[in-house]
């Protein structure tokens, strides 16, 4: 007769299932925990040793499987050449240089074997390679990927110091651009190529840049003879002769004019251009012509005809501005017909729009209140007259006259400091970027109140200050 055995009740069965679990999962668990910890200790001392120390160092950490180590031997072979060219380089202890810190890269196409070496690539910052992108070609840069070596401004100046002969690279820079393209994560043999090929695009700058020199000044050579041609002809006279027409800094100045125009609009053709600018000479000598026949019969007899003068001051004003001469007829002013220089300046440099709203607008409160009533008060007027200095000199442009601005604002406001306003101009010159021809102006200022006998003269009373 067969002996029947009871079956355990539920709990026995439970104990017995957790029992079998605990001693299947515990080593495991131990040997886990064993190769995490010398993944971690290696982590922090692989830098400080050599390829056979961190392959023997590596091999010994209990846990590691044959493919971990084939793993870390391809990211070895790419951090260790990563650090020979940053040692090269000078970037040993350079923070973020393929150190601890920034890691180097995985192999192209690596993917860690398992969630465990994954957490640790990630842990030493060994990025993922770039995966070359269909239709890229060899070393050209993937999407998103910078070169961090660009090419220098270009400055197109006959004496610029980037059309010299460039020197080969040193061997410190070609390994300092290797070790930055490694550090973006390319193969040393891309970072290579990469380097290479910036130093033969630095190298060939200069060779491109003499040559559009050379091209440059062959056109502002024929632009300049055009126009020297076309002026001869307008003007019915060469060479000296047509000083006694246009100054020599006049004729400077059109010739800049019209460069200038070519450069700023490439459809210009240099025959238009000395065209227009040769038009432009030919107006300004008929009115500086016109000028000095004023000024040597113009007088006493000048009494009651100050409108009719006045409006062919402004016309010749406009031709010497058009043709860039405005400073010239500035000094002709003062020279042939006496103005005082800010009275030159209104002529010469009237006020436009940048300044003149600010102008009209101008109404300082410069009075105090006493028991005598409202009086004025000089510290309220030498301050807001400072402050229109600074409010002005954030929109004052390169055609702009101090004087003149100086003039408008007294002529607004009878108790303006003017003393006070160049003074303050000349504080902030250079922060609002006056130029030469600005800062000039500001020692030839008069500040009293007596007009010159041609400003009383010639200018309309209400122009008087």
């Amino acid at each position: 007769m067969a002996q029947q055995i009871k079956q355990a009740n539920i709990f026995g069965r439970i104990g017995t299932g957790l029992g079998r679990g605990l001693a299947e999962q515990l080593p495991k668990e131990v040997e886990r925990e064993r190769l995490s910890s010398g993944l971690q200790s290696f982590e922090q001392e692989h830098q400080n040793l050599n390829p056979m120390q961190q392959l023997a160092r590596l091999s010994a950490i209990p846990g590691v499987t044959p493919q971990t180590i084939q793993s870390f031997a391809e990211l070895a072979k790419t951090s260790n050449q990563a650090n020979a060219y940053r040692n090269l380089g000078g970037y040993k202890n350079r923070p973020g240089a393929g150190t601890q810190e920034s890691g180097g890269a995985a192999p192209s196409g690596y993917v860690p074997q398992n969630q465990q070496e994954a957490d640790w690539l990630a842990s030493m910052g060994m990025a993922k390679q770039p995966q070359q992108q269909p239709g890229m070609g060899q070393g050209q840069l993937p999407q998103g990927a910078q070169r961090p070596i660009g090419p220098e401004t270009i400055n197109e100046n006959t004496i610029n110091p980037a059309a010299k002969t460039r020197f080969p690279w040193t061997p410190e820079r070609r390994n300092e651009s290797v070790v930055s393209y490694i550090d973006q994560g390319f193969l040393p043999q891309q970072a290579q190529q990469l380097a290479a090929d910036d130093e033969a695009r630095d190298l060939g700058q200069s060779p491109v840049l003499q040559q559009r020199q050379k091209e440059d000044m062959e056109r502002t050579n024929t632009s300049r003879n055009e126009l020297d041609r076309q002026l001869n002809t307008k003007l019915q006279k060469e060479g000296p002769e047509r000083y006694k027409d246009l100054t020599g800094e006049m004729q400077s100045n059109i010739e800049r004019g019209m460069l200038k125009a070519l450069r700023m609009d490439p459809r210009l053709s240099i025959e238009d251009a000395a065209n227009e600018w040769s038009n432009k000479a030919l107006s300004t000598a008929k009115a500086k012509n016109k000028f000095e026949t004023l000024a040597s019969t113009t007088g006493i007899e000048a009494l009651g005809k100050t409108k009719e003068i006045n409006s062919k001051l402004d016309d010749y004003s406009d031709t010497f501005r058009d043709s860039g001469n405005s400073e010239e007829y500035y000094n002709m002013l003062k020279r042939d017909l006496g103005f005082s220089s800010e009275a030159a300046a209104t002529k010469a440099f009237p006020m436009n729009s940048s300044w003149k709203t600010y102008v009209q607008n101008y109404k300082p409160q410069n009075f105090k209140q006493t028991k005598y009533g409202e009086i004025p008060d000089p510290k309220r007027t030498e301050a807001n007259s400072r402050k229109a200095a600074n409010d002005i000199g954030k929109t004052i442009g390169q055609d702009d006259s101090i004087l003149t601005i100086g003039r408008e604002l007294r002529k607004k406001d009878p108790y303006f400091d003017q003393e006070a306003f160049y003074d303050e101009m000349r504080e902030i010159k250079n922060e609002i970027g006056l130029n030469p021809r600005q800062i000039n102006e500001l020692p030839e200022r008069n500040t009293d109140w007596l007009p010159n006998w041609a400003d009383f003269l010639y200018l309309p009373w209400g122009n008087l200050r």
